[in-house]
């Protein structure tokens, strides 16, 4: 199960960069680099920066760049200020958007489910339990607030600093 997920996630990161490097054709042949933002870097970025990082971006004359983001609402607003050509986040700030007449399109998305999970202490048994609780977010409208919200409608999201 866990190799089958892998390999999906392969193909789709794999048809993202593909993606990514033939829209980026269109910018460089106007010497343009293609600006396409993700959040920052961690344990398991490879996928996103291979392209750069690897230079298989510059081996196909594509300038890519990928400017780094504490989280996809930030990367989000970088897309509709013009700063970004695309940007790599959860489909909840997209959807938002998009239902606030904002001009953004999802064109992929590698999730079979949502990838969130939510930890707390000991004494916290279910979601019933998490009525008035404090549950840390990325940022207002992000994925874990899309999540956090639902659970309870009294639950407070809160933004650690």
């Amino acid at each position: 199960m866990a190799s089958t997920f892998r390999l999906h996630l392969m193909w789709a990161c794999a048809a993202v960069i593909a993606g990514l490097l033939s829209a980026a054709a269109c910018a460089h042949a106007q010497g343009q680099p293609w600006r396409h933002g993700i959040i920052e870097p961690k344990s398991d970025a490879g996928f996103q920066v291979m392209a750069v990082r690897g230079g298989f971006a510059a081996n196909q004359g594509l300038k890519l760049e990928l400017p780094y983001f504490q989280n996809d609402v930030i990367a989000l607003r970088a897309l509709l200020a013009g700063e970004l050509e695309s940007y790599e986040g959860g489909a909840a700030t997209a959807i938002i958007a998009a239902a606030r007449n904002a001009d953004v399109k999802i064109i992929g998305c590698h999730w079979q489910t949502v990838v969130h999970s939510v930890f707390a202490r000991a004494e916290f048994k279910g979601p019933q339990d998490l009525k008035g609780a404090t549950i840390a977010i990325s940022a207002p409208n992000a994925t874990p607030d899309m999540i956090g919200r639902p659970i309870s409608r009294r639950t407070t999201c809160r933004r650690p600093r």
